[in-house]
C-alpha cells in the first residue's frame, strides 16, 4: 500500500516520539512541499529493492535510474512504468556522475558493488546531494574518514544501509539492554552459518574478490558487528582472530575466507565473540545469538531472558520477550531516512556509525588476516591489508 506525504509524516512523528533516532544538525532545513526527485545507482543489488520501495511512498518521484547494464535499465524502466505513477519519468544513466549532477536528482540511492560505494558517495556528497548508501559505507580505512569529512561539510545527509538498527524489535531490545535489564554486558556469543551458494549469484563475481567486496566481514557481516557497537556502545578497543578459505573454493580464483572467528574486547572488559562460516548446509542451523549479562541471559534467536540464580536455587522461568509483528526493516530504514531529509535532520545510521562499522569489520579481518592480537590504533596507523597472511 503506498504511503501519502500525511500518513508517512504521521508515522515519522511517531517514531521520533517513542525512539531517539534523530538528532537535529544545523543545516538549513530541506523543502517541505512537492515532490522528491529520487535516482537509484545500481540497479541489479537485491533486484530493484530500493526502486520498488521509492514507488511505494507517494511523495516521491523517480527522474534517474543508472547501471552499467542495458538489461537493468530495461528491467528497471518497465518496473517505473507497471506502477503507473504520473510523477514518475526516469532518464537512463550509464554513468553515475551525470546522476549526482543533475538538476533534476535531490536524492540519491546507491547500491553498487562495495567498492564502488566511496566515490560514488563522496562524489553526491560534493554535489550537494542527499544519499542513502548500501553497506558497507566504504571499504578502506582512508575512504570512510574522507566520506566522514566531506559528509560534515555537505549540505546533503547521509544515511547507511544497516538496517537492522531500524527494526522496531532490534530497538525494543538495545533500549532494555541499555536500561540495565540483564545488568552489565559481559559478552555476546553470535555464531553466523550460511550456505554461500545460496547467497552469491553467478553473476556477482565482485563478491568473491577481497579488494571489491571486501571478504565476508566487510561485505555481509557489518549488520552483526554494526549491532555489537550498538548495544555496547562504543567500538571494540582490539580483536583477536582466525579464519581462511578452507572448503569453498568455487568458481576457481575465488579470494573470501569461507571461515573465522574474531574476538573482540570493549571497553570495560565486555567481549563478543563472532563466528562466520560460508560452507554451512541448507538446513543446518547452528546459529546462536546470545548474550550474556551479569544478571540475566538473553537468548535472541529464542526471546527468551534467563535469570541468574545462585548455584543449587531453582531457576525460575525465562522471561518471553515479544519482538512484535515482523516488519520489513528496509523499507522502515527508507522512510526514516526520507522524515530526516524533510526535517533536515541527521538519520540514526549516519557517516560516523558507517565509519565506525566499517572500521569493526576491518579490525576483524587485519586480526584475522595477520593471525594477531590487533588494536583500534593499529588499524588506524596502519590500515587492512588486502591479502591474507598464509
Amino acid at each position: 500500500m503506498n504511503l501519502t506525504r500525511r500518513e508517512f509524516i504521521r508515522k515519522g512523528a511517531v517514531a521520533a516520539a517513542s525512539s531517539p533516532l534523530i538528532i537535529t544538525i544545523s543545516h538549513k532545513a530541506f523543502a517541505q512541499s512537492g515532490d522528491i526527485k529520487c535516482a537509484v545507482i545500481g540497479l541489479g543489488r537485491g533486484r530493484g529493492t530500493h526502486l520498488r520501495n521509492l514507488l511505494k511512498l507517494d511523495f516521491t518521484a523517480v527522474t534517474a535510474i543508472c547501471d552499467i547494464k542495458e538489461d537493468r535499465l530495461s528491467r528497471a524502466a518497465e518496473m517505473v512504468k507497471k506502477a503507473n505513477r504520473p510523477q514518475d519519468n526516469p532518464v537512463k544513466y550509464r554513468n553515475y556522475e551525470d546522476v549526482v549532477s543533475s538538476d533534476n536528482v535531490d536524492v540519491v540511492f546507491i547500491a553498487t558493488p562495495c567498492d564502488l560505494h566511496f566515490q560514488m558517495v563522496f562524489a553526491a556528497l560534493k554535489e550537494g546531494k542527499s544519499i542513502y548508501a548500501e553497506k558497507p559505507m566504504a571499504t578502506t580505512v582512508t575512504d570512510v574518514n574522507e566520506i566522514v569529512r566531506q559528509a560534515r561539510k555537505s549540505k546533503g545527509i547521509l544515511q547507511v544501509g544497516q538496517q537492522s538498527r531500524y527494526s522496531p524489535s532490534n530497538q525494543k531490545a538495545v533500549e532494555m539492554i541499555h536500561n540495565g535489564k540483564i545488568g552489565k554486558v559481559a559478552l555476546i556469543n553470535y555464531q553466523r552459518f550460511t550456505a554461500a551458494q545460496g547467497y552469491i549469484r553467478p553473476e556477482q563475481t565482485w563478491i568473491r574478490s577481497i579488494e571489491r567486496g571486501g571478504d565476508i566481514i566487510v561485505e555481509q557481516a557489518v549488520h552483526e558487528l554494526d549491532r555489537f557497537n550498538w548495544i555496547m556502545g562504543a567500538h571494540p578497543l582490539r580483536a583477536a582472530g582466525l579464519g581462511g578459505q578452507c572448503v569453498w573454493f568455487d568458481p576457481e580464483g575465488s579470494e573470501n575466507s569461507d571461515q573465522y572467528a574474531v574476538a573482540f574486547e570493549y571497553p570495560g572488559k565486555s567481549n563478543v565473540f563472532y563466528s562466520h562460516c560460508w560452507h554451512s548446509i541448507d538446513g543446518v542451523d547452528p546459529n546462536k545469538n546470545v548474550v550474556y549479562g551479569t544478571e540475566k541471559v538473553w537468548d535472541m534467536g529464542n526471546n527468551k531472558i534467563y535469570t541468574r540464580v545462585p548455584r543449587g536455587q531453582k531457576m525460575p522461568e525465562p522471561e518471553i520477550f515479544d519482538p512484535g509483528p515482523r516488519v520489513d526493516s528496509t523499507l522502515e530504514c527508507t522512510t526514516q531516512f526520507f522524515e530526516c531529509y524533510r526535517e533536515g535532520k541527521q538519520p540514526f545510521v549516519d557517516a560516523e556509525i558507517g565509519r565506525t562499522t566499517v572500521l569493526t569489520a576491518l579490525l576483524g579481518r587485519k586480526a584475522f588476516y595477520e593471525k594477531r592480537c590487533v588494536t583500534w590504533e593499529d588499524l588506524l596507523r596502519e590500515g587492512a591489508p588486502l591479502k591474507r597472511w598464509e
